[in-house]
């Protein structure tokens, strides 16, 4: 057995670790007050609201499969550069 140490919190590990937690906590502060803010800003009634929301849940899960899957066709570098462009340009 390999007795060398490697050290976990390394910078990467954590930069890593804060984006992904970021992000995670993003999407649901989203999800959260999407059917509130459908129901006060349009007068949806609470099962479309609830359904505004599970779309958004709906529409994050097949966008991760799709990404994943160009992120090994185009590359992730094109990507994010693409992403970015289409962010910036809304």
């Amino acid at each position: 057995m390999d007795k060398t140490k490697h050290k976990l919190w390394t910078k990467d590990f954590i930069l890593a670790t804060l984006s992904g937690l970021f992000a995670a906590l993003v999407f649901y502060i989203t999800m959260t007050t999407l059917a509130d803010y459908a129901a006060k800003a349009f007068g949806a009634g609470e099962s479309i609201a609830g359904l505004t929301a599970g779309i958004f849940v709906l529409g994050g899960v097949l966008g991760r499969i799709f990404c994943g899957r160009y992120l090994e066709t185009v590359g992730r570098r094109r990507l994010v550069l693409a992403g970015g462009a289409a962010r910036s340009s809304s």
